[in-house]
């Protein structure tokens, strides 16, 4: 998929920040170009799949957003992610579509991205963001 796909995270409307070891931790052993350290990054996975990666030079991470992204594995470690740092996964459409891992997080997301998207679906595997993906 050559669409741009984002993760962030909230607590109580603001953006929330999380540790760049836990991208090292997710991504570290697939990576094929670039370094975590760098605002970019290339993962590759056993099944063919994989994303380039980009987020901030800062040491702790607002945000991240993945291009030219597939393959199951890498969307289980998106999925993974997510669920560690109580993200939120969204892409660009007509209404942006959010998805989470749990519902806990909804309340979190700020009441103006809520308003501009549709209903946040809560995914349980890689498998179900892809199927979110496709249904758009």
């Amino acid at each position: 998929m050559s669409f741009d796909i984002f993760l962030q995270s909230f607590r109580d409307g603001e953006v929330a920040t999380w540790s760049r070891s836990l991208v090292e931790e997710t991504f570290g052993q697939r990576i094929v170009l670039g370094d975590v350290a760098d605002n970019f990054f290339r993962v590759n996975f056993p099944d063919g799949g994989g994303s380039d990666v980009y987020l901030g030079s800062d040491r702790d991470v607002c945000g991240m957003m993945f291009n030219h992204s597939g393959g199951a594995e890498f969307f289980d470690a998106l999925w993974k992610l997510a669920d560690r740092v109580q993200g939120v996964i969204f892409w660009p459409d007509t209404r942006p579509v959010f998805v989470v891992t749990d519902a806990a997080t909804v309340p979190h997301i700020p009441a103006d991205m809520l308003a501009a998207g549709a209903p946040p679906l809560i995914v349980k595997s890689g498998a179900e963001i892809v199927a979110a993906i496709e249904r758009t």
